[in-house]
């Protein structure tokens, strides 16, 4: 009871007393209407297609190239169909592929066709692109008169390439990059370590990869983190992502050391996430703090006036014996140039003293003590004082540190001690 398709051809032939005779010729035509039908469904598939696909017969010449194909390649339809796909192909492929496609028709075996490869294909304007190509091939029944249909389609990997490029630059950039840093999953898994944070820690890459970061966390935080990341992952609350916060990594041999921690968070295109840590050491910065908090608190207690300019003459240290020698609170002359504490006719010439100092190394008042000096107070009021001036230098930093003394001053205190002492002696 099965239908099939045919081709039907019918003739009126003779007369047979009262009946008339027919003649008719039936062709099954089943494999030719599969056949246009497929053809139908693979033009109306490329057509709507956003892949580019070339159509071609088994010969390699081309009867369609849809709208994408036409965009990426810079040949019309108009211009193409009727052509070889060899004017898509590279000099050293074209010699070949007749060879190709010939060997494939009698033989059925494969090179290409059934699999995606990466190849570089030619525009129209001449210029090469890679590609990642995947042919199909539409085989003919056996003992058929249709021929081979080949379908190739193809996507440009040029934006591929780049990020790919881009990627590697950046994955160098942070195994060679100064500041510690290390990426993590959604679970806490430990993904990346570049060469900063093995040095920080003492942890090898092959030793971190593949743990879990609780193993740099302390216990406290530790106990907490892996219900940290799971409510992060339900609620999207942030504590720790976006701030810069001080916290104690735990190094290999148990050493805690403090650092400063920012987390940046990267959605990729699956919808995983991943956490990215960079870590500054400030063991360093909170020693130097502290020295200079205790310096601070030296220069505070210091009963002589003591002062410190940079190499460009500002003040960057005044205590309080200074206050109270020139009349000047701290705030009001910190950062400005030390000329305010002395007359004019010394003063325009300071800037001249200290070029000439850095320029030889030589000074007539530097390293020596108790010169005699003009020194002047803020209401303007001008003393005579003796000036102790010795350079100090730490790392890249010079500053210029000096004990300013009224000699007036000191001569009263003198006077009255003398007397004091007459007293007591009598």
């Amino acid at each position: 009871g099965e239908t099939f398709p045919v081709e039907l051809y019918a003739e009126d032939l003779m007369w047979t007393g009262s009946e008339r005779v027919f003649c008719a010729c039936v062709k099954d035509v089943t494999e030719v209407v599969m056949a246009t039908r497929l053809v139908a469904i693979h033009e109306t598939m490329m057509r709507m297609s956003p892949t580019p696909m070339v159509m071609a017969g088994q010969t390699g010449i081309i009867t369609q190239l849809n709208p994408q194909a036409e965009i990426e390649s810079g040949w019309s339809s108009q211009d193409a169909i009727g052509k070889n796909v060899k004017i898509f192909q590279q000099d050293h492929i074209k010699a070949k592929h007749d060879g190709y496609l010939s060997a494939y028709v009698k033989t059925g075996k494969k090179k290409m066709i059934g699999r995606a490869a990466d190849v570089k294909l030619v525009r129209k304007d001449g210029s090469v692109y890679d590609v990642s190509l995947s042919v199909r091939s539409v085989t003919p029944p056996p003992d058929s008169s249709f021929q081979h249909v080949f379908l190739a389609f193809f996507r440009d990997l040029t934006n591929d390439k780049k990020i790919e490029a881009l990627t590697q630059t950046t994955s160098k950039s942070v195994t060679l990059s100064p500041t510690p840093y290390l990426c993590i999953d959604e679970i806490g898994t430990i993904l990346v370590f570049n060469k900063a944070t093995q040095q920080l820690t003492g942890y090898t890459e092959q030793e971190a990869i593949g743990q879990n970061v609780k193993m740099l966390q302390t216990e406290e935080v530790s106990a907490k983190h892996d219900e940290y990341l799971a409510q992060y992952k339900i609620t999207g609350e942030k504590r720790a992502l976006g701030s810069i916060r001080i916290m104690k990594v735990r190094k290999k041999n148990g050493e805690l050391v403090s650092c400063e921690l920012k987390i940046a968070e990267t959605v990729l295109s699956t919808g995983e996430k991943r956490f990215s840590g960079y870590f500054i050491d400030v063991t360093i910065r909170e020693t130097t703090i502290a020295t200079n908090e205790m310096n601070d608190a030296v220069v505070g207690i210091c009963p002589y006036p003591l002062i410190a300019i940079n190499t460009q003459g500002r003040i960057q240290v005044f205590s309080s014996a200074a206050v109270e020698q020139f009349g000047h609170t701290a705030e009001s002359v910190i950062n400005r140039n030390v000329k305010i504490l002395m007359p004019e006719e010394y003063a325009a010439e300071h800037d001249r003293y200290l070029q000439a100092y850095k320029d030889t190394g030589k000074s007539n008042i530097i390293g020596k003590k108790g010169v005699a000096v003009t020194a002047m107070r803020a209401n303007g009021g001008v003393f005579p004082a003796e000036i102790s001036i010795q350079v100090v230098k730490k790392q890249q930093v010079t500053v210029y540190a000096a004990v300013i003394i009224d000699v007036e001053a000191r001569r009263s205190k003198d006077d009255k001690l003398r007397i004091a002492n007459v007293i007591t002696t009598k």
